[in-house]
């Protein structure tokens, strides 16, 4: 079909012709299939066949049955032939929905070249297209929605205070996500405490940190923050976490921190790993001081810090670096 205009007060040329192209995303693999003992394999019939182990391409569980002799059917006289059927497994064909494969086979022999070729070296090449389904299930957003709960306030039941700031929250919430905030809401240490909002007052935490504190138990995400503020800010969570036991808050500011050390921040995150309990960061310190030098953290201004406030670590960081 074709359509075609003229603006108006201008005269009509032949029309132009448009075109426009639709790309279906693929993804492509390889896999190499070894045969031991094949001649022993040519004793079975046309027919029968042997199944591979599965294996991993685009994304997928596949397997390769091997018949030795051909798998008959179409053709008649199938002994002399080998075939080759590249299948999807069963269980992941279930849940997948259709999946368009293209395959391609080639031999290589002993010497690990193509047959007929003396170049290159090909295996089975996999080409899947995941056809586009009648229905598409979106991903998971309760984590929006609980961000906008938060965000609006609406329904609070319990109010934080922390530096002359007041955050409006949900119990629900807290309890579900921080054993310390169940305990204090719904446990024994609220007795007394009415049903309705009830305000906590959080010591020892900055506004802004309680907050970034809250907006990952609604939405189990850490805070949008600049590169400049990522340290700062997971030195502060991570510590956060620990008190109110939020456990992948934690481990999420350990990864963070992992990869902001330098020689400026190292000693302070050897401190900080060590108070409370990381000891994947810690492991992390010690392998950036091999490579710096105990010199090199000496000329640091928290070497005093480390030696009065966690003398076991220095002992244990000098021993590593000696044996190093």
């Amino acid at each position: 079909m074709s359509v075609s205009a003229s603006p108006v007060g201008r005269s009509s040329g032949p029309p132009q012709p448009s075109s426009s192209s639709i790309t279906a995303a693929a993804a492509t693999g390889t896999h190499q299939l070894k045969i031991d003992g094949y001649s022993l394999t040519k004793s079975l019939p046309s027919g029968a066949h042997i199944k591979s182990s599965n294996f991993q391409a685009v994304g997928y569980s596949w397997y390769i049955n091997y018949f030795p002799n051909g798998c008959g059917g179409l053709i008649k006289r199938a002994r002399g032939y080998l075939s080759l059927q590249v299948v999807l497994d069963g269980a992941v064909a279930a849940t997948a929905g259709a999946v368009m494969a293209q395959s391609t086979l080639s031999l290589i022999n002993s010497a690990g070249l193509l047959e007929g070729t003396t170049a290159r070296k090909t295996r089975v090449r996999f080409r899947a297209v995941k056809a586009a389904p009648f229905v598409e299930v979106p991903p998971p957003d309760l984590h929006r929605h609980l961000g906008e709960l938060l965000f609006s306030g609406e329904a609070s039941d319990v109010t934080l205070q922390a530096g002359g700031e007041t955050f409006s929250a949900h119990r629900c919430v807290l309890a579900a996500k921080s054993p310390v905030f169940k305990a204090k809401l719904l446990g024994s240490m609220k007795e007394g405490t009415s049903t309705t909002n009830c305000a906590i007052r959080i010591e020892d935490i900055e506004p802004r940190v309680l907050q970034a504190v809250l907006h990952f138990m609604y939405t189990d995400t850490f805070p949008e923050v600049s590169k400049e503020e990522e340290s700062a800010m997971s030195q502060h969570l991570l510590e956060a976490a620990d008190r109110f036991s939020l456990q992948r808050l934690k481990l999420i500011c350990e990864e963070n921190l992992c990869g902001c050390i330098d020689t400026i921040s190292v000693v302070t995150t050897l401190v900080l790993a060590e108070q409370h309990g990381c000891q994947g960061l810690k492991e992390k310190c010690f392998e950036f001081l091999k490579s710096t030098g105990l010199n090199a953290l000496i000329a640091t201004d928290g070497f005093n810090h480390l030696s009065t406030s966690c003398p076991a670590v220095l002992e244990e960081l000098t021993s590593k670096l000696t044996l190093h």
